[in-house]
């Protein structure tokens, strides 16, 4: 079989914490802890970049070694003259992986060849580009709040419970809770992590699963405790060996499983994979299909640098499952990525005795070809050290997860996927390599549902204001590329897109 074009998804490299709850920032004292967090110092940054959260020191090498690895590791097939396109969130910490992993990525290559266009979903590439790139791009969908109380049957009680020893080992860590803290939460002052109230914290903590609860808290400690650690910091003020952390960081992985629930996989996972599949349809036929960044080309590797929620909501909607050295199942620690594949199956030679077949099949049909996915992560120790991923050092860790022919995996992503999370014009262009008799079948499943909850009137008009400023950074980041990367974006620098979709309404 031959390789015709890579699509990697990539999340960014480590970076220090958000502040959490009560707090301005995540460094020094905390009411969270008798003990102070490590000073921006101690993780070898500004105190900008820091509250910023922008890749630490290992985070930029992580993404470049990544980026040699991914080089090294593509067939001829896709060499350095292979259309390359790199795409990134707004977010600094995206682009600042995109520029790593570029730096890594054409280091081998030669000069007059190492080039790519950087797509950041900003200005008149947002409509097309921030629901591919963004964890939380909403075109109307997305989960309310019996939603995300029936995840876990609205017992919070008992989801507390189901995880009280390791909720209760982040608090003993944390010297967690002061009476100042207990007396926030409105309960008594000698009170633990784990009797701490659960409520719902609402859409703009969609990463919590819309949830604030001891298992949400006690999981971002323990990410907390896991980006110092993969930092090169003293990580949980060294009350925590490697094998005890790796235990407590299935929280954090517990809460995105819980936040990439199916009816947020499809509001905010529709469009990537979408893209994907339209994609792969533009390399087979050669045609420029609407809502890619990319023109139609024989081959093509594209990678985008992401969150480690769009990594999740991928696996949820195509329903595969991983696993990578040192890590627990499913997880998507910094600087993993998912790949998707797309394989030509070449024709057999037949032997010069033997008889033509009746028909062959020709090359260009969906049977032509396969797509294969896998999972792929540096292990805790690469990444603490910041070791190479090339020989003569061990690579990091690959997990196939999906190896279909190509008609299935269209079906798969057109089963998967929410139209109406979808914008337009990707959204045109996923509709028009629908079969019949799947759209009669969406069609139907809607209308069934619309029928059942005697909804009368559809078609809400909903829409978000996107709005990015570039900064002077940014431009600085893309000039230290060395010309490796041409930024694709449009004027003004200030600007603001209006992105607006219909959907029908639903309850």
């Amino acid at each position: 079989m031959k390789l015709l074009a890579s699509l990697l998804f990539a999340r960014h490299g480590q970076r220090p914490p958000y502040a959490p709850p009560f707090a301005d920032s995540a460094e020094g004292p905390s009411p969270w802890s008798e003990r102070a967090f490590p000073s921006h110092a101690a993780w070898g940054m500004t105190h900008d970049d820091f509250a910023q959260q922008l890749l630490t020191p290992q985070g930029h090498q992580l993404m470049r070694n990544i980026g040699e690895y991914v080089r090294l590791s593509l067939p001829p097939e896709l060499g350095c003259s292979t259309p390359t396109h790199i795409v990134s969130d707004v977010e600094m910490r995206d682009v600042q992986s995109a520029a790593a992993f570029s730096d890594g990525f054409f280091a081998s290559c030669p000069a007059e060849r190492a080039k790519a266009s950087l797509h950041v979903a900003n200005g008149t590439l947002a409509d097309t580009l921030r629901p591919i790139a963004s964890d939380h791009s909403s075109t109307g969908c997305g989960p309310a709040e019996r939603e995300a109380l029936l995840l876990f049957g609205n017992h919070s009680d008992l989801l507390t419970a189901s995880y009280a020893p390791q909720i209760e080992r982040v608090g003993e860590v944390l010297g967690c809770c002061s009476a100042q803290l207990c007396a926030r939460f409105g309960i008594a002052a000698n009170c633990t992590l784990a009797e701490l109230p659960t409520s719902y914290s609402g859409p703009d903590d969609y990463w919590d699963a819309m949830l604030t609860s001891p298992l949400t808290i006690a999981a971002y400690f323990a990410e907390t405790f896991m980006l110092q650690a993969l930092s090169g910091v003293q990580y949980a003020w060294g009350k925590l060996e490697p094998a005890e952390l790796l235990r407590l960081y299935r929280l954090h992985d517990l809460v995105l499983h819980l936040a990439a629930s199916r009816s947020s996989s499809e509001a905010f996972g529709s469009a990537l994979i979408a893209y994907a599949l339209a994609s792969f349809e533009q390399v087979i036929h050669g045609a420029a299909l609407p809502g890619l960044v990319q023109p139609p080309s024989e081959t093509l590797f594209l990678a985008a640098f992401v969150h480690d929620l769009n990594l999740m909501y991928v696996q949820r909607l195509l329903g595969g499952s991983w696993l990578t050295d040192s890590w627990p199942i499913d997880s998507t620690p910094p600087g993993g990525f998912i790949t998707l594949e797309l394989w030509a199956i070449e024709p057999q030679p037949t032997p010069p005795d033997a008889a033509p077949p009746a028909q062959t099949e020709p090359l260009a049909s969906p049977e032509g070809y396969r797509v294969r996915a896998s999972f792929t992560s540096a292990s805790f120790e690469q990444q603490r050290r910041g070791d190479p991923l090339v020989p003569p050092h061990t690579p990091p860790s690959v997990s196939p997860f999906l190896d279909l022919p190509y008609s299935e995996f269209t079906r798969v992503v057109l089963s998967a996927i929410d139209r109406r999370c979808i914008a337009q014009p990707l959204r045109g262009t996923v509709e028009l390599l629908a079969p019949h008799d799947l759209m009669v079948s969406w069609l139907a499943s809607r209308l069934a549902t619309i029928s059942a909850l005697a909804i009368f009137a559809v078609g809400v008009a909903c829409g978000g204001f996107l709005g990015f400023q570039w900064r002077h950074r940014l431009a600085d980041l893309l000039e230290s590329m060395n010309g490796r990367a041409s930024l694709v974006r449009s004027p003004p620098d200030n600007a603001y897109t209006s992105f607006i979709t219909c959907r029908a309404g639903t309850p």
